[in-house]
């Protein structure tokens, strides 16, 4: 009796010991670093919100130079007087941090009550609450302060390094400084840098590596652009400006820093919005194998659906299944490893399907299908982010008899149907499973859906047999992914709002500085809209650079990652989103010129 007892296993009854904490403390991790995600998405929202302030300030300085003069001139000494304005400038901050901390719970609240409502399909109905710690509000608030102090710092150096007499005078010099072979050496080094991150995120699996790369290459790319157009406009500066064209264009290089900080705030936020947008995906035949139908029943389905004798069984319409093919799939329950999941999966579901009815019916991102025993194919989305694994990687599994054995991913899938699943060959999963019988998931190949779909539904009802469109199922699971791109473009959006908005002021204080120099050219014979038609052109022209430069960073730097993801650019979604960004930056320079430039500019001249 007791040699008896000492040979029994648990496993013997299909018994399997787990530690189901260690795997709740595990699952709970999640399987995407949102945090992460939120904080490098919005670097660019941040930066476009810092060279704002920035701007503001300058001018603000630009304004009161009389009487920064006066301060220096009757003794106070520079630190003195930039202590007394960064001051001013702390409590005004003070009061935007707070707003900023509102409208940041505002925005969490609402983006979790749309997952929770509107967007529920990327939640799937878990309940998301909102938990803000008030250490980290505290620290946010110190943090975003600090920075801008020193931004405001930063940005007012020049100012103060200006001598006195020139500040009470007025004429305060312009920015523009020798050009130099070190400023085109830095252009160049950082471009090449940049360059050599793409082949680097092409060859990489390693999601989060590409994901730092992917913003890396596209962040370098931006400054080297930014780079090349500050030396060129500093070259242009030196050229005689003979039409009324070239004069718009000769003011843009009037203060560099100031175009250069328009285009890079437009630059940031096109390059945000389209670089996200880029990974929106549509339900494809790629993703869905070819395959019209998919289905699972509850019950297992033993008979081969595809012969006469396993449709005989459930007696079948041989007319109407004429043209209908099923690939059966051998399920091994296990977690949900699909976007679907917000946590990560520990063991994911294991199926079996005989490989050889899945060539050349799905896009491969990476890898191609197994060829050797125990080897494993996946969905990008379910290895990169419900498992964090990559082409290469194993996966551990308990077999029938307790012990443990690996499979190998040697493919992924881009954007499949087959999300949630890790699928190995038919034959090695008999071998470690020899007691499982039946299968309970099934692709489904017909010309005739609705009514095949109605007819194995009615017939296999006894099997619990549940049919949907394939498409449909892959819908589903991409909706998750545009939502967080919807959810992600916002921020994206504001970048953009805070470029055009700092477009609009910068057109309001190039017209006020130079309404003496407009006034005299109303006064030698330019009409009003001619010259409303040169600051519309000039201005249009920083508009037009920041979007193209964005644009084009982002598309450089998202191909290594839509090509490892297998995706195509949504060309017309992007274009649209492009054009109704341009037409918005064109409202707003037009409506900032024709308030600025109104009424007769020759008053200017005589308060001269």
């Amino acid at each position: 009796k007791q040699e008896i007892v000492s040979k029994l296993q648990l496993s013997d009854i299909g018994l399997v010991v787990r530690d189901f904490k260690a795997d709740a403390d595990a699952a709970a991790k999640g399987t995407v670093p949102f945090g992460v995600l939120f904080a490098s998405l919005s670097m660019f929202l941040i930066a476009a919100a810092l060279v704002f302030a920035a701007l503001l300030f300058l001018f603000t300085l630009e304004r009161r130079a009389s009487q920064i003069g006066l301060l220096l001139a009757i003794g106070w000494t520079p630190k003195n007087v930039r202590r007394v304005l960064l001051l001013e400038a702390g409590v005004i901050a003070i009061f935007g941090v707070l707003l900023g901390i509102l409208g940041g719970r505002v925005y969490t609240q609402l983006a979790l009550d749309g997952l929770s409502g509107a967007w529920n399909g990327a939640a799937k109905g878990l309940p998301l609450t909102f938990d803000a710690s008030p250490a980290t509000q505290a620290g946010s608030i110190l943090g975003t302060l600090l920075v801008v102090l020193l931004t405001l710092w930063w940005a007012s150096r020049k100012l103060f390094a200006t001598p006195a007499r020139n500040l009470i005078d007025g004429s305060i010099t312009s920015d523009l400084s020798r050009l130099t072979s070190h400023s085109l050496l830095s252009a160049h080094l950082t471009l090449l840098i940049a360059l050599a991150l793409i082949p680097a995120a092409m060859a990489s699996s390693d999601p989060m590596a590409v994901s730092g790369m992917f913003f890396g290459s596209g962040m370098l790319l931006m400054i080297a652009g930014l780079l090349y157009l500050r030396r060129w406009m500093r070259s242009d500066s030196t050229s005689l400006a003979q039409t009324l064209t070239q004069i718009g264009l000769r003011n843009i290089s009037r203060r560099t820093s100031r175009s250069l900080a328009v285009i890079g705030m437009m630059a940031g936020g096109i390059f945000l919005v389209v670089a996200v947008n880029a990974f929106r995906m549509d339900a494809t035949d790629a993703g869905t194998g070819r395959f019209a139908l998919i289905g699972e029943s509850s019950l297992p389905v033993y008979e081969d659906l595809n012969s006469k004798a396993g449709r005989e069984a459930f007696a079948l319409d041989e007319e109407l299944l004429a043209q209908t093919t099923v690939v059966p799939f051998r399920v091994r329950e296990g977690d949900d490893a699909s976007c679907l999941n917000l946590n990560r999966a520990q063991k994911p579901q294991l199926v079996a399907v005989d490989f050889s009815k899945l060539v050349d019916r799905f896009a491969f991102a990476s890898g191609s299908l197994p060829q050797q025993p125990l080897e494993a194919l996946a969905d990008q989305a379910t290895a990169m982010w419900g498992l964090g694994k990559g082409v290469g990687d194993t996966i551990e599994y308990t077999a029938a008899d307790g012990s443990t054995f690996q499979v190998k991913l040697t493919g992924l899938l881009a954007g499949s149907v087959l999300q949630g699943k890790v699928i190995i060959n038919e034959a090695s999963y008999l071998s470690k499973y020899p007691d499982a019988a039946g299968y309970r998931f099934f692709l489904i190949d017909t010309t005739n859906p609705d009514e095949v779909s109605a007819h194995l539904t009615r017939q296999l009802e006894q099997r619990g047999l549940a049919l949907e469109p394939a498409k449909q199922r892959l819908e589903a699971f991409l909706a998750v992914q545009n939502t967080y791109i919807g959810i992600f473009t916002i921020l994206g959006g504001l970048g953009v709002l805070l470029g055009t908005a700092g477009l609009g002021v910068l057109v309001a204080r190039h017209v006020l500085e130079r309404k003496g120099e407009l006034g005299l050219m109303q006064a030698l014979g330019f009409r009003s809209g001619a010259l409303r038609t040169m600051i519309l052109g000039e201005h249009a022209a920083l508009l037009v650079l920041g979007v193209l430069l964005g644009s084009l960073t982002a598309a450089l730097a998202v191909f290594p990652a839509l090509k490892q993801g297998g995706g195509d650019l949504p060309l017309t979604f992007l274009g649209s989103l492009i054009g109704g960004i341009l037409l918005l930056g064109l409202l707003i320079c037009f409506i900032a010129t024709v308030s600025a430039v109104r009424g007769r500019l020759i008053e200017s001249i005589r308060r001269e």
